[in-house]
């Protein structure tokens, strides 16, 4: 099954790209990139993988809805955005990938994207919540990925946190409201690991994706790649930091659905679960078992 659903994402991304008028430059990109691990799982990488899925965002006019789940000293805290593409501020972009696939890498203007900030309320009583969205779950935390694990370890019981904050307000004011959404999905999945296997050989998987940008897209796409790729690794000693966003699930839902799944976790205080998935905690369980009703 495992093999039929790889080949099955991997035969979507491209003919997604042909699709949304993306020439053969993309094709021999996802192509080149397109690896088997040993157990035959194919993959196209991250970097590329997300290039078509954010064109197809900006041709296709796709809704977006972003949950962010910011870490404070006391706990967490949720913020939810609906994001919708600005047609008038790609238009340009679009034509100009079309017309050079190579222009595809541009990681994109604040203005791209309207961001807006909603409440949960919001969420969960208006009819847009209704409708299919992009859903991307995101997590902060003033710190790394391993300040991440210890906050949501078995020792460590803050849940979420409903009090005024300043540490929370100060990360609204000083990130989340500048946000650049193109820039910041681009940058994260350039830094991303981008197989999920070992490619062997010693290879570098960014060392990979930069030559083959380089033989498909050109030297100067392949240099944005590598800038990109760099700064994070000189900055963050080659972890991907998480003060800022770290996106962590993408896929299709009604944002209503994440609502109500938030809401029943503020209930229950618990610690941000991944949204569909419950933990095995037995009094919830028990609270949720169909033959307990």
């Amino acid at each position: 099954m495992q093999i039929y659903i790889t080949e099955l994402t991997s035969d979507w991304i491209s003919r997604l790209s042909d699709e949304i008028g993306l020439g053969e430059p993309i094709q021999r990109l996802l192509q080149s990139s397109t690896r088997l691990s040993v157990r035959k799982l194919r993959c196209i990488p991250a970097y590329p993988s997300l290039l078509v899925i954010r064109f197809e965002w900006f041709v296709k006019n796709i809704p977006l809805f972003l949950v962010v789940r910011r870490f404070c000293t006391q706990g967490y805290h949720n913020a939810f955005y609906r994001i919708s593409v600005k047609p008038t501020a790609v238009r340009h972009y679009i034509e100009a990938v079309r017309q050079n696939n190579a222009k595809i890498v541009d990681h994109g203007n604040v203005d791209w994207f309207d961001v807006t900030s909603v409440s949960l309320n919001s969420v969960l009583i208006d009819d847009w919540a209704r409708q299919p969205h992009v859903i991307i779950i995101s997590n902060s935390i003033a710190g790394s990925m391993d300040d991440f694990y210890i906050r949501m370890g078995n020792d460590n019981q803050n849940g979420v946190h409903n009090e005024s904050c300043s540490e929370y307000d100060m990360y609204v004011k000083n990130e989340l409201s500048t946000l650049n959404f193109s820039a910041a999905i681009m940058n994260f999945f350039t830094i991303h690991d981008q197989y999920p296997f070992d490619l062997g050989a010693n290879e570098n998987e960014w060392d990979v994706i930069e030559k083959i940008v380089d033989s498909t897209l050109g030297y100067e796409a392949a240099t944005i790649y590598r800038q990109t790729v760099d700064e994070s690794q000189k900055s963050n000693d080659g972890r991907i930091p998480l003060g800022f966003l770290s996106f962590q699930h993408m896929f299709a839902e009604f944002p209503i659905v994440i609502a109500r799944q938030t809401e029943q976790i503020i209930l229950h205080n618990e610690k941000p679960a991944p949204y569909g998935y419950r933990w095995a905690n037995a009094d919830h369980a028990a609270a949720n078992s169909s033959c307990s009703k």
